[in-house]
């Protein structure tokens, strides 16, 4: 049973180090949402004293939606004419048809207004009258998908608000389902926003500037999540949950800083605990391996650090899992190949020997092992120590290959003959 369960581990391990791979390089930030009415054709009579837009964020559960409201403030300018006034959405606005939301408009008194058609730039156009210096308010509403189960991934575009010949002022808000700290919080452009727990919004004069705004963060649900398991202290939730927010962000591109130190400290407070704890050795050994791809200067630093988390289950134990010893064998070879080409024949020799001494078939290993053994001791033949290289590393050379050495470097450094002479009698030393 425990070796099915430590197969089933390695398995699931093995996916997880391909879902582990970084996927920055091809991530892209998401295309900008902003869906703004535009006056169709010239209404320079018309002015807009104010724009408000309110996202509302709501959440059911772990399920998350959001509501947008738009109110447009407009102001008839002219004192002795009505004024008819088209407005509409400009197509390319809030991406492809598939992904266009279902839009609504109403007036200042509730009352929906019905499309009066399209046009070659808008994707919809509606029409309204403001009386001599009269005052109205225009009212969109519409749902946005959320990209995310793990993330808000919000960017707003108000640059069509230019087409306006005027704007008095702007204010952007956005409205949380339950109070959150700034923590929660990965990106918010611009920087000079207002948030008091509940409320985070943007305040203009004039038209917002810049026009872009940009608003990542974890959904509240899952920050609240991460912050009920950390408190609980459930080292292996959060783990697992620090990983999974990882992958998501890489795959949409959302700066989410590194969490490796956040998980190896959860499992090290886990094994600390339970050091016998297989899913958490494993996970961390298959973390460094992670880290030692994508570090080659340290490469050998963390496949020590792998070998160090897998040894507790294999050595010293008399019925280790095949499949564990195989793993730490395998990080050995490659700590002694990686120190091999950092010049370091005595640190490959001793993962090498490490290796060897593992139980089962270690093959690779013994011929390796001789291959750095007589590397290491031709180093020290070279330096004048050949008795000692033998003394090191004799145990593991075939002997003819102790003869060759011999050889090369017996075991004393020069040969010195002395005459001397004597009346009657010669004496040689």
């Amino acid at each position: 049973m425990m070796r099915a369960r430590i197969a089933l581990l390695a398995f699931l391990l093995a996916v997880l180090a391909v879902l582990l791979v970084p996927r920055g390089a091809s991530a892209e930030a998401p295309p900008s949402t902003g869906l703004i009415l535009v006056p169709v054709g010239a209404a320079p009579a018309i002015e807009l004293s104010g724009y408000k837009l309110v996202a509302e964020l709501s959440c059911q559960g772990e399920h998350c939606s959001l509501q947008v409201e738009q109110v447009y403030y407009l102001h008839n300018g002219d004192r002795a004419h009505t004024q008819t006034l088209q407005v509409g959405l400009l197509r390319g606005q809030g991406g492809g048809e598939e992904a266009f939301p279902q839009v609504e408009l109403f007036d200042g008194q509730g009352q929906p207004l019905a499309s009066v058609g399209v046009s070659s730039l808008h994707r919809i156009v509606w029409e309204t009258s403001l009386r001599p210096d009269g005052r109205e308010q225009l009212v969109l509403r519409f749902s946005l998908p959320l990209a995310s189960s793990f993330f808000l991934v919000w960017d707003w575009d108000t640059s069509p608000l230019a087409s306006w010949s005027r704007v008095d002022s702007a204010r952007i808000e956005w409205r949380f389902p339950s109070h959150l700290t700034d923590q929660a919080f990965l990106e918010v452009s611009p920087s000079d926003f207002s948030f008091d727990g509940w409320t985070l919004f943007w305040a203009y004069e004039g038209a917002p500037s810049p026009a872009r705004h940009r608003l990542l963060m974890y959904l509240p649900p899952v920050w609240q999540k991460l912050q009920d398991l950390r408190i609980a202290q459930a080292h292996w939730e959060t783990a697992q949950l620090l990983l999974a927010l990882w992958r998501e962000a890489q795959a949409l591109g959302v700066p989410m800083a590194d969490p490796f130190p956040q998980v190896l400290a959860e499992l090290e407070l886990l094994l600390e605990r339970h050091p016998d704890d297989a899913q958490a050795r494993l996970l961390l050994a298959e973390l460094y391996q992670q880290r030692a791809q994508k570090y080659p200067e340290l490469r050998l630093n963390y496949l020590l650090l792998a070998a160090q988390a897998i040894a507790p289950l294999v050595e010293g134990r008399a019925s280790a899992d095949p499949q564990l010893i195989e793993l730490l064998r395998r990080l050995y070879y490659s700590a002694a190949q990686e120190a091999n080409e950092l010049d370091d024949p005595a640190g490959a020799l001793l993962y090498l020997e490490r290796a060897r001494r593992l139980p089962g078939e270690a093959n690779q290993s013994s011929e390796a092992l001789e291959q750095l053994a007589l590397r290491w001791a031709l180093l020290l033949a070279r330096k004048g120590q050949g008795t000692q290289a033998l003394l090191q590393v004799g145990e593991m050379l075939s002997p003819r290959v102790r003869d060759e050495l011999l050889h090369y470097a017996p075991p004393f450094t020069s040969v010195e003959t002395r005459v001397s002479l004597w009346p009657g009698r010669r004496e040689v030393t």
